[in-house]
């Protein structure tokens, strides 16, 4: 897993390459017209005309758009940037092998898609939430172990805010342009070009100070205090949009 997750990139990419049939190696089954853009086709037929890729494609794109990430906040920051627990609830009931249902607490800031960690002191286990029902939490995978309700605690494991977001939409630039534009014509698509605007105005928010990784370790003395109220003095060279920038500034 890199900075971003599958389910991040395939929500972030252009329904140009997404189908809505379940199996679209065989092509033997009819779409659901309810879910036309939504599935990311990994496994196209040879002969299609986007190409062929797989899940290795999508990992390696994902993998590029957290070096260019690195390498933009190895100035200010100590990369790779490493998960951080913001949140902890507790179970209101034993999960056991009779259920891989989790009830918990209070679930308003978990969404589908999210990791957490159940850790009872003495074993712990990372899943993927699948789905989410009013308390009631169903994980993407079967939960291996036994957690009681007393002595469980469940932690939301993530990347800093935006660091998700950005890398996500930095993939999905390269990986449209190799599959939906480049194998015909040598030029970038608008729709990547919109992605690496958005990515490069939000990555330029946190290089010039107007946003913090808060819990990531700083490089030099100048980053110590996270409370500092001025900005960095020297504007990001990447930032050529203008997307939320001082304007005060020369």
């Amino acid at each position: 897993m890199g900075y971003c997750s599958v389910s991040d990139f395939e929500k972030t990419l252009a329904q140009t390459l997404t189908s809505a049939s379940p199996n679209p190696a065989t092509l033997t089954e009819r779409p659901k017209l309810a879910d036309l853009g939504k599935k990311l086709n990994l496994t196209l037929p040879q002969g299609s005309s986007v190409g062929t890729y797989s899940l290795s494609d999508v990992n390696y794109y994902i993998r590029q758009a957290q070096s260019m990430v690195d390498a933009a906040l190895s100035q200010q920051y100590v990369v790779p940037i490493r998960t951080k627990g913001p949140l902890q609830i507790r179970i209101l009931s034993d999960v056991d092998e009779y259920t891989d249902e989790i009830t918990v607490t209070r679930p308003e800031n978990l969404t589908v898609g999210d990791q957490i960690l159940l850790i009872d002191g003495q074993e712990s286990e990372q899943i993927e939430i699948a789905t989410i029902s009013g308390n009631v939490i169903t994980p993407l995978d079967f939960i291996i172990g036994i957690y009681q309700r007393e002595t469980t605690r469940v932690l939301l494991i993530k990347f800093p805010d935006p660091i998700p977001y950005i890398t996500a939409k930095l993939a999905c630039a390269m990986f449209y342009d190799k599959w939906a534009r480049a194998q015909a014509e040598p030029m970038k698509t608008e729709f990547g070009e919109t992605l690496r605007k958005e990515a490069t105005a939000e990555l330029n928010n946190i290089r010039e100070g107007r946003t913090i990784l808060h819990g990531i370790d700083r490089i030099g003395s100048r980053f110590v205090n996270p409370t500092l109220y001025d900005r960095y003095g020297v504007k990001g060279i990447m930032d050529q949009d203008g997307s939320r920038s001082d304007q005060g500034r020369a």
